[in-house]
C-alpha cells in the first residue's frame, strides 16, 4: 500500500490549500488531479521534500531509504528522453543487461506495445525521431513487462489523441487489475473515469 498523510507542502515553498490524504491499494488506480499533482510523484521518489509522511507498505520514504524501494517502482515522467540513441537501446538500457533484454520479455514488449498501437518494428527507430505520443507509449509499456509494483505516471497522455489517450487508459487499469498499484498525476477523464481513487 502507498499512503500519503497529512501533505502540508512540497518543495521549498508550494503550500497546499488543504493538508492531503492518499491511500493505494494494490489491484487500484488513483488518479491524482490536483493542482502540480506532478511534484506529489516527485515527492514519492524522494525527489523533493514533503511536509507529511509518504511510506510504501508501511516503510517511510526518506531519502535514505528510497535507493532500496526503487526496484519495485516504476516511473514514467512527463518530460521524456530524446537522446540519439535506437528504442532498442533505450530497452536493453531499461533492463540493464549487456546482453539486452531476453526472448520472452521482448516478445511480452512487442505485445505490450501492440497492445498500445505501436508499430512493432518501432525497436530500430532513433528516439528523437518518434513523435511525444509514440515515446511515451513506449516507455509505458517497457514499465509494464517490467513487473514494478507501485506504478508512477506523470500526463501519461500528454499529446496523445482520443484512441491512444483510450488505449493508455485501458492500459493502466489492466497494470492495476495484475495487483500493482499505479497513481497518475493527470486531468485525462478517460483516465479518472476507469480509477478506482480519485484526488481533486
Amino acid at each position: 500500500m502507498l499512503a500519503l498523510k497529512n501533505i502540508r507542502s512540497l518543495g521549498t515553498g508550494y503550500r497546499l490549500p488543504r493538508p492531503l490524504t492518499l491511500y493505494v491499494k494494490e489491484g487500484q488506480l488513483a488518479s491524482l488531479t490536483v493542482d502540480n499533482a506532478g511534484m506529489f510523484l516527485a515527492a514519492i521518489l524522494a525527489r523533493m521534500p514533503a511536509d507529511g509522511y509518504i511510506s510504501i507498505d508501511s516503510e517511510r520514504i526518506t531519502p535514505s531509504t528510497i535507493h532500496v524501494m526503487k526496484s519495485c517502482m516504476g516511473y514514467l515522467p512527463e518530460q521524456l528522453p530524446s537522446e540519439k540513441m535506437t528504442v532498442d537501446e533505450l530497452v536493453d538500457m531499461f533492463f540493464g543487461s549487456e546482453a539486452g533484454i531476453d526472448d520472452y520479455s521482448r516478445s511480452m514488449l512487442t505485445r505490450e506495445w501492440t497492445s498500445l498501437g505501436v508499430d512493432r518494428a518501432v525497436g530500430d527507430k532513433l528516439l528523437s525521431d518518434l513523435d511525444d505520443a509514440e515515446l511515451r507509449k513506449v516507455c509505458l509499456a517497457m514499465i509494464g513487462v517490467a513487473r514494478r509494483k507501485v506504478i508512477l505516471v506523470d500526463n501519461p497522455t500528454k499529446n496523445m489523441d482520443y484512441d491512444d489517450r483510450s488505449r493508455v487508459a485501458e492500459y493502466l487499469r489492466q497494470l492495476a487489475s495484475d495487483d500493482r498499484l499505479v497513481v497518475a498525476a493527470t486531468t485525462d477523464e478517460l483516465i479518472i473515469g476507469k480509477s478506482n481513487v480519485v484526488l481533486r
